[in-house]
């Protein structure tokens, strides 16, 4: 990942941070719940082409609060045929989020990214983002 990539991924994964940023609207297909736990998705580029190198950022909050020593692992299934594709563990880049780097799409189509979190004295949970990839 060249560095403005990577400065254009984290930006992106600070902008629901901010007050007043028009983010993922509650209800899309980005940020999804399991119990306590949402989660934002947030690829770069938005949306995923095939064959390039895309970012995974994931939000995590539990009940608003970031979370935090979270293990978080994601796996992309090409749902139009389904198929596996890529998995990465997530990297802690800062307070509740975490990025998986250049994991590449190889078709266009319906794909889904799921999410695994496993925290220290929670049980894990899995968060399913269906997202679209363009040509």
């Amino acid at each position: 990942m060249t560095p403005l990539t990577r400065r254009r991924l984290l930006a992106a994964l600070a902008l629901p941070a901010v007050a007043g940023c028009a983010g993922p609207k509650k209800g899309s297909d980005r940020i999804q719940e399991a119990g306590t736990l949402t989660g934002t998705l947030v690829p770069s580029p938005d949306p995923p082409r095939v064959g390039l190198d895309t970012d995974f950022g994931v939000i995590l909050t539990d009940r608003g609060t970031p979370v935090i020593g979270a293990q978080v692992a994601i796996a992309l299934f090409f749902r139009s045929m389904n198929q596996a594709g890529p998995t990465a563990v997530c990297t802690a880049v800062a307070p509740g989020r975490y990025l998986a780097s250049a994991l590449t799409t190889g078709m266009n189509g319906r794909w889904e990214a799921v999410v695994t979190i496993s925290r220290p004295s929670q049980p894990d949970a899995q968060l399913t983002f269906p997202f679209l990839v363009a040509k």
